[in-house]
Formats: structure tokens, C-alpha cells, sequence
């Protein structure tokens, strides 16, 4: 379903016992915060989307097919249904329709940014309402994982995410459908990066040893530390070596938020970024120039503000 831009959104006035899958061609990212008809990519009026063939009152949707399917597993019950829109907002609110409303309803909520590697990715903006979908969700009961969130992880899952996920490389971090098609031929293989904590966003390897003679504040001092040796320049020596470092960084980064309470976990986000940006200073006192700088930082804590006014949080 195509949902098209300055057309009739798709209207759902049917009931679908099955996976939908909306693509919202040319419509604006969906702003939790404003929704507009503008962006409506999905409208359920009178239909609903159901997990299951038999929807909430018992009425059987498609018993015509049952003599047709006989495989090892089949549940009319529980189609393992997913409801995915890629870009666009659902419009829930000019009727009767829901989704998920069987004995097996719905049961979690996959995001993305949605942003599709166009370097929107660490915009305040774009941060804020992806916040401020964890939080909604949450508070309704909904397990929210968040795909390709990398260093975002620990913002949406202090504000209600239940899970945050990354790729193994470079190219699998961030959301980009480039990632899907064939890799083009020849190239070289990427820097290998190491993500410090301390400035929430990865440096390269020689970046790393430097540093950490003069600035050791950027090692994480974790386990995965082991595989940047100083011996071996800082360069791990198995690829999958700098995946496990990014996991347990942050994983170890969430660990620290989520025993706080709420606002107490966005005033902690802040500091963060505060220490982070002293860090920063300190660096450039020294020769090593920093193939990324500390712009995200910005992005950040502006991302939090915006999301605390919008949710009415004080911090």
C-alpha cells in the first residue's frame, strides 16, 4: 500500500487478518507532537488489523481459505502479524478501527528514525519525537524496540524504550536502505572505530591511541577495552572485536540511567553531555585533530529540552 502524498490516504474500512505494510511515498516524517491530515499515511475508520482470522467479535474473516492452508504451525489465531509504516502518521481517531484486537493482540512496536542515511539522524528534532514516541507507548504498556538507534539507545530507553539495537558495522548503525542492495565493487574497508562514552561518539582507532596518553578519560574502562591493546596500536584484531565494544558500551551506559526515576534519568543525559563537551576541550589542547567533532552534542541536549517542554517534564 502506497498511502501517497496529496492523494486520499489509505483509508482502512475492511477488516485485514494479516500483516500490513504502508509506505507512505512522498509523505512528511510523522511528528507525534503535530500530526496532520498532511501526513496521514494511514486512516482506520470502520476496519481493523487483526492478529488473528477471527476478529474481537468472533466472526470468522476468511474461513474460506482454512481448507486451503495445512502447514506445520498454522494458527488462525496468531498470524504473527506486523503492521509497518514507513513513513507517514496513523490516524486512529475518525472511528472504530484498532489494531491488534484478538487473544493475541499487539505485543510490541518496532522504530526506526526513518531518516534513511540522510544525515538526519542526530537532529534534535528528529531525536525529540522519536522520544516522545517511547514515551507515549510506554506509558500505554506497549514494548517499544527501536531499530538502529546506536548512541540514541540510552535516550529512548530512559523515556520508555524497551530495547535499543545496532548493527555489527558501520553501515548497519544508522537506517539506510542502501544498506539492502548489492555492495558496489572494489573500496576499501572502513576505519575501525572505537565508541567512547565519555564523548558519546566513536573515535578512529589512531585517534584512540593517541588519546589515551593524554586523554584517557575517552576509554570506557570495560572488559571489551582489552581488544583496542596499545601494543597493537589500538586496532582490534577480529572485526567482530569492535561490535562487542559497542554493545557493552551501551549497554553500559543504559545500566547507569535506568535505576533513576524519570526526570532524574534526562538530568543525568544532560550531564553527560556536559562531561562529554569538557572532554572535548580538553582534546582539542591537544595535537590530535578529530576526524568528527563534538556538533551532536548540541543536537542532544537541545533533542531533550524539546522532548521534556513537549511532554510537560520538568527538569
Amino acid at each position: 500500500m502506497k498511502g501517497e502524498a496529496g492523494g486520499v490516504p489509505v483509508q482502512g474500512n475492511v477488516n485485514v487478518g494479516g500483516s500490513v505494510h504502508v509506505l507512505g511515498t512522498g509523505i512528511s516524517p510523522c511528528n507525534p507532537a503535530n500530526p496532520n491530515t498532511g501526513n496521514t499515511a494511514l486512516s482506520l475508520r470502520t476496519g481493523n488489523i487483526f492478529n488473528g482470522h477471527l476478529n474481537g467479535g468472533g466472526y470468522d474473516i476468511d474461513s474460506a481459505l482454512e481448507g486451503y492452508i495445512d502447514y506445520v504451525g498454522w494458527n488462525k489465531n496468531n498470524l504473527n502479524t506486523k503492521v509497518r509504516i514507513k513513513q507517514g502518521c496513523v490516524d486512529m481517531s475518525q472511528g472504530s478501527g484498532a489494531i491488534g484486537v484478538t487473544a493475541s493482540s499487539v505485543r510490541g512496536i518496532y522504530i526506526t528514525d526513518g531518516a534513511d542515511g540522510n544525515g538526519d539522524f542526530l537532529n534534535s528534532t528528529t531525536i525529540a519525537n522519536w522520544m516522545i514516541l517511547n514515551y507515549s507507548l510506554g506509558l500505554n504498556g506497549f514494548k517499544v524496540i527501536n531499530g538502529y538507534s546506536d548512541i540514541l539507545a540510552p535516550f529512548l530507553l530512559s523515556v520508555g524504550g524497551s530495547a535499543g539495537a545496532t548493527g555489527w558495522f558501520a553501515n548497519l548503525r544508522n537506517f539506510s536502505l542502501a544498506s539492502f542492495e548489492p555492495p558496489p565493487k572494489g573500496g576499501r574497508r572502513p576505519l575501525v572505530r572505537y565508541l567512547s562514552n565519555a564523548l558519546l561518539n566513536r573515535i578512529t582507532a589512531p585517534e584512540l591511541d593517541q588519546l589515551r596518553k593524554i586523554t584517557p578519560q575517552v576509554l570506557n574502562g570495560l572488559s571489551t577495552d582489552r581488544y583496542y591493546s596499545k601494543g597493537d596500536g589500538s586496532i582490534p584484531k577480529e572485526s567482530a572485536h569492535e561490535a562487542l565494544q559497542t554493545w557493552e558500551a551501551l549497554k553500559s551506559l543504559t545500566n547507569k540511567l535506568s535505576p533513576q526515576a524519570m526526570p532524574d534519568r534526562l538530568r543525568s543525559l544532560l550531564k553527560l553531555i556536559n562531561n562529554a563537551g569538557t572532554v572535548y576541550a580538553a582534546i582539542s589542547k591537544t595535537p590530535t585533530q578529530l576526524q568528527n567533532g563534538s556538533d551532536h552534542l548540541a543536537e542532544m541536549e537541545e533533542a531533550i529540552y524539546l522532548f521534556a517542554r513537549r511532554s510537560s517534564i520538568t527538569l
